[in-house]
């Protein structure tokens, strides 16, 4: 029987090969025919049929696929090929849940198959289902008594305390994950490092410091790796937990003497020396410790052991300073001071512990870094930032031996004057210069970053300049003198400092990244998507980065690019699910068990991730803007986009904002405290601006399921008392929840200023809501309710009965003062400064969008009427029963309003037609001196730059005419 079993089985591999070749090289068509060929001979061959169903799904037949696997796993098919098949299928399907399912079949069938249970249990952990995954580890290792199935097991108990609640957690799961590794430990079973690492984990998570301790420091100790110094270090963390300070203060001296560069060691060391003091700890009297061994109990002994790891070899280790005992000088000195300690004249004065730290590493990049970091950590009062500035600049003067500050002659000495002009630009001392002044300076600084391009000759371009800071610092500089002046010509002068600086180093990404917040500024986004694109956004990036171009996007209306930008963002939304799936399944398989809480934490931070959230909306608009060239068109899409009207699936309130807004790398400290600021502000901004995108589709989806009650899917959320709520009501709900939304909405605690450029900008919320479009959408939904009322018989409102359509009055009072708007802006086109045209750009798309999203209601009404519309044609004076009142005018009214908005729709279209994009491109460059050369081939990058921005408008009028012209011919196409 074996040996027969053995030639079947041989016999299904070859003729399923044609199958598995063609899937693999992506002819899915050809693995179609080839499985029906298969199917033909074999019409009970499962793995056909599972195949069969993978070729389906790759070919979009999604339907299909799934009644065809539905067969396959309706036999409980128990060989491997089959269920390898029918998982692959499940996951491109998206049904996870029935893989588990599939397997809990075979194992029912075959439960003595370790590798069907392992299959089983692997399964458990895409669904994320923890106590499936204990059982079925348990079952594995009653079958195979293996250590990695015993840890599956334990592991699982832990995840499960994850997601409990905490009092259960800590008095029944963990503690029951802890006694079934103590049994391992008791009986000397543990194998690998990954389960004393659980091992440990189970106690962190219960507080169990002392008996981590003891693990680390017992004969388990010998299967952990004692990669760098790790377990002291972990040892070190226990203690202080335990508020052992004694034996912390011990643990960390000796860590910082093993690593003295390592801040975060210092920081410990401290605190436990702050409370030895304030418990006025002592030591006993007996015993003579080695200084490494001493605990230091009082400040003095502190001073002492910093002092000497900065006199040890002149502060130098393998050949090379070391930054962090002076630094560390500097924190105990500002503690001192503080508390007002007499010891702190011990160490000298604050100004003169900060110039040394400058002397001895000013010629480092690094050192305005760490002195911005801790000069911000002491909190320096503003009048003792100053002398400390002047003696960094007297010991410049000193070192050039003159009165001025001269070019530097190599790198150390540029690096000297660069960081010395961050901290004077940090903390904000040009703020107080005139114009003159400012633009004196700016021209200093590239003058300086022209002479030091000489210290960055031969190099790679994917290497920095050294001198980019100071091309960054003139920019930031005339970017002051905008702010004050409100003179937008230095918009020009910043963008030729900026991409001047770009040619010599064309792979930094500061400058990249200042270069696309000036282009959004002034709407050419076009441009601002290139250098996104040069940057490279890769992976997770998308998530924290997407911000800076997506929005600005949208709002230039550039529809294309904003299309593959969002696509791109939600591919990998949607394969980061997967991926983190397959590092799960890898976690356990490996024991890497202490990754799993991580990867499970990052993928539900993505999941509820709120730029997620956004571009998932946009995308759906956008397609809605798009796709419907007419009412079949609209109602294809809107049928398959399956939208729920009534329920909200992504709770606004919970998303998690991981935009790296201070990705840039140069501010003051002013500007650093307004990002403080904004970074909240744009987060409730974005959530309200999702609020009310999100009701603006599901307005739609409930006007659409109005007319089309077929479509709507019956769920538990539209019934209410075991009946189904009519979409009507939920019509009317949506409705006032969109009045309630903007009711919500803080408009005075906006951010309603570009400055500072670091921040996220202006969110389109304001002038969406003040421009009425959200007004019109309503008045546009009304109408369709209306509508519906007197095609139906019933009247939602007896006081509106008078005229039903009412809303269309508001509607083309809004088109028209949109118009008129535009009309007005378009008539000065020739005066408009480079900001005047982002917000004539944005304007000009939510009109735009609105019309577009408008003719969507429209054309419902439409389709709603046009059944009656021989009736009330063909009706005599003798009416008939069970007719709708229906009269000539209620369609009189409907064609005048389409009427209306083909006349607004050919309006955008002239006037969009008229605009040529080189009379909005208004660079006029600000000279920073009369016949000012100081930025080589300056005619050269101005021409670059305005043929960079023309062609972005270019490109923006272009999609909003091809978007306008669809539409009108859509309303054309609106006839009875």
């Amino acid at each position: 029987m074996a040996a027969r079993s053995y030639v079947d089985s041989g016999v299904n591999e070859r003729r399923l090969r044609p199958i598995y070749d063609c899937l693999d090289i992506g002819n899915n068509k050809k693995a179609l025919q080839e499985s029906d060929k298969l199917l033909k001979k074999q019409k009970d061959f499962l793995c056909a049929k599972a195949l069969k169903s993978l070729a389906l799904v790759r070919l979009g037949r999604s339907e299909e696929s799934f009644n065809t696997i539905q067969e396959v796993h309706a036999e409980g098919p128990t060989d491997d090929p089959t269920l390898q098949a029918m998982t692959i299928c499940y996951r491109e399907l998206q049904k996870l849940e029935l893989i588990a399912d599939a397997y809990e079949r075979a194992t029912r069938k075959d439960p003595q198959n370790e590798e069907l249970l392992s299959h089983l249990f692997m399964s458990h952990v895409r669904n994320g289902d923890y106590k499936k995954q204990q059982q079925t580890a348990m079952a594995l290792y009653k079958l195979k008594p293996k250590n990695p199935y015993y840890f599956w097991a334990v592991m699982s108990i832990v995840m499960q305390a994850d997601v409990a609640d905490e009092n259960l957690a800590k008095s029944m799961l963990l503690p029951l994950a802890e006694r079934m590794t103590e049994k391992f430990v008791n009986e000397g079973k543990l194998e690998a490092e990954a389960e004393v690492q659980l091992y440990l984990m189970i106690l962190e998570r219960q507080g169990k410091y002392e008996k981590a301790i003891e693990v680390l420091e017992g004969p388990l100790r010998e299967k952990l790796s004692p990669y760098q110094d790790t377990l002291e270090k972990r040892t070190a963390e226990y203690l202080a937990k335990l508020e052992k300070w004694p034996e912390t203060n011990q643990a960390y001296k000796k860590l910082i003497l093993g690593n003295p560069d390592q801040w975060s060691y210092y920081k410990e060391y401290f605190n436990s020396v702050y409370h030895l003091v304030d418990s006025n700890w002592t030591p006993q009297e007996n015993g003579h410790e080695k200084f490494e061994d001493a605990v230091d109990y009082d400040f003095q002994k502190a001073i002492d052991f910093i002092e000497a790891l900065v006199e040890e070899q002149n502060g130098t280790r393998d050949g090379r300073k070391l930054r962090g005992p002076y630094l560390a000088q500097i924190k105990l000195l500002d503690e001192l001071i503080r508390r007002n300690n007499p010891v702190s004249k011990n160490i000298g004065s604050m100004a003169d512990v900060l110039v040394k730290f400058y002397e001895q590493f000013g010629t480092k990049p690094s050192c305005f870094i760490d002195l911005s970091y801790i000069m911000g950590d002491i909190s320096l009062k503003e009048e003792e930032i100053k002398p400390v500035l002047e003696k960094i600049k007297a010991s410049l003067v000193l070192e050039n031996g003159t009165e001025n500050i001269t070019l530097p002659k190599d790198v150390k000495q540029m690096n000297r004057h660069l960081c010395y002009s961050r901290l004077h630009h940090y903390y904000g001392c040009h703020l107080d210069w005139d114009t003159t002044q400012q633009l004196t300076y700016a021209r200093e600084l590239i003058e300086r970053y022209h002479h030091a391009l000489q210290f960055g000759t031969n190099l790679l371009t994917t290497e920095f300049q050294p001198a980019d800071n100071y091309c960054l610092l003139a920019a930031h500089m005339l970017i002051s003198i905008w702010e004050k002046t409100g003179d937008e010509r230095f918009i020009g002068q910043v963008l030729v400092v900026l991409e001047n600086g770009l040619k010599s180093s064309p792979s930094n990404y500061q400058i990249k990244l200042l270069l696309m917040k000036v282009y959004n500024i002034i709407g050419a986004v076009g441009a601002s998507f290139n250098l996104y694109e040069s940057i490279e956004v890769k992976h997770v990036q998308q998530e924290t980065l997407g911000y800076l171009i997506t929005d600005s996007l949208q709002s230039a209306g550039l529809f294309n690019v904003f299309h593959n930008v969002v696509a791109s963002s939600i591919r990998f939304y949607t394969t980061n699910y997967k991926d983190i799936v397959d590092y799960l399944l890898s976690g356990y398989k490996f024991g890497s068990f202490t990754k799993i809480p991580e990867l499970v934490e990052f993928r539900e931070k993505i999941n509820n991730s709120l730029h997620y959230a956004s571009v998932s909306i946009e995308r759906l608009i956008l397609d809605l803007l798009h796709e419907p060239k007419s009412y079949q068109d609209l109602e294809k899409l809107l049928s398959s986009l399956e939208i729920d009207p009534e329920k909200d699936n992504r709770p606004t309130n919970d998303l998690v904002d991981n935009r790296d807004i201070f990705i840039y790398r140069m501010y003051t400290e002013k500007e650093k405290f307004v990002l403080d600021e904004h970074v909240p502000k744009s987060r409730q901004e974005k959530i309200w601006w999702l609020k009310i995108r999100n009701l603006i589709l599901r307005l739609i989806a409930a006007t659409f399921y109005l007319y089309k009650p077929n479509y709507a899917n019956d769920t538990e959320n539209n019934i209410t008392n075991g009946e189904k709520r009519h979409m009507i009501n939920i019509l009317t709900d949506l409705i006032a929840s969109i009045k309630d939304s903007v009711a919500a909405i803080n408009k005075e605690n906006m951010i309603n200023s570009i400055f500072p450029v670091q921040s996220p900008g202006i969110s389109r919320l304001y002038k969406y809501l003040r421009d009425s479009h959200l007004d019109t959408l309503i008045a546009f939904a009304k109408l369709v309710q209306n509508v519906h009322g007197l095609v139906e018989g019933y009247t939602t409102d007896k006081s509106e009965n008078k005229d039903d359509f009412e809303v269309v009055n508001i509607i083309k009072n809004n088109f028209q003062d949109s118009l008129k708007r535009l009309q007005e802006i378009n008539q000065n086109k020739d005066s408009l400064s480079p900001t005047l045209v982002k917000i004539f750009l944005e304007d000009l798309m939510n009109t735009v969008e609105t019309l577009s999203l408008g003719i969507i209601f429209v054309s419902l009404c439409h389709a709603m009427l046009k059944p009656m519309w021989s009736s009330v044609i063909k009706r005599g004076k003798k009416k008939k029963e069970n007719i709708p009142a229906i009269t000539q005018a209620t369609f009189q009214q409907l064609t005048n309003l389409i009427n209306d908005m083909e006349s607004v729709g050919s309006s955008l279209q002239d006037l969009v037609d008229e605009i040529v994009p080189s009379q909005l491109v208004l660079l006029k460059i600000s000279s920073l001196t009369e016949n000012d050369n100081s930025v080589q081939n300056q005619e050269n990058i101005v021409r670059e730059i305005t043929c960079k921005v023309e062609d972005s408008y270019q490109t923006s009028i272009k999609d909003l005419s091809n978007l306008v012209y669809f539409k009108v011919k859509y309303l054309q196409s609106l006839k009875w």
